[in-house]
């Protein structure tokens, strides 16, 4: 079964995706990596390249890039809830609130589509996200930490109308 998905990944992998990939400055490894955090944060092929900028942006500045799936997959266990104890766990190397860069390894299995985002991220200057109360399924992108806020406070207001 490995040897099946790996010889997929390999025939599914574009001919020159490692050499662009280290022109970006990443191993193979860190982009399959990055894709798989892109893959789990969004599953519209419209918001990949959105997210793919935001974790960029964040790795530059160097921001962490407090994305909570990467948390989860570090939970042992995980039952559903992110709590506090969870996100202020520093064993937890996949807590990427409180351990910069990318997470050790990939937290699952990214499309052709996540691998490609990390090549093209969007260029809007975005920093954050968060779950779209108004559009199931989709994020509010932001710029700045005041928007974000916004969008937050919108998001936990339509989760408490609930």
């Amino acid at each position: 079964v490995f040897t099946v998905m790996v010889d997929q990944f390999w025939k599914a992998l574009p001919p020159d995706y490692e050499q662009q990939v280290g022109t970006r400055g990443l191993s193979l490894l860190e982009a399959v990596t990055f894709a798989s955090l892109i893959e789990l944060e969004t599953a519209s092929d419209d918001e990949r390249s959105l997210v793919s900028e935001v974790i960029w942006n964040r790795l530059k500045m160097p921001m962490a890039l407090g994305i909570d799936a990467a948390i989860i997959y570090g939970i042992p266990n995980y039952q559903g809830d992110i709590t506090s104890k969870h996100l202020q766990d520093t064993s937890n190397p996949y807590n990427l609130r409180l351990h910069p860069g990318l997470p050790p390894s990939p937290i699952g299995s990214p499309s052709l589509a996540s691998l490609l985002a990390v090549l093209s991220p969007s260029q809007f200057g975005y920093l954050y996200y968060v779950v779209d109360p108004n559009t199931p399924g989709r994020h509010a992108f932001a710029k700045s930490i005041t928007e974000h806020n916004r969008n937050v406070r919108a998001y936990v207001k339509s989760l408490k109308k609930r």
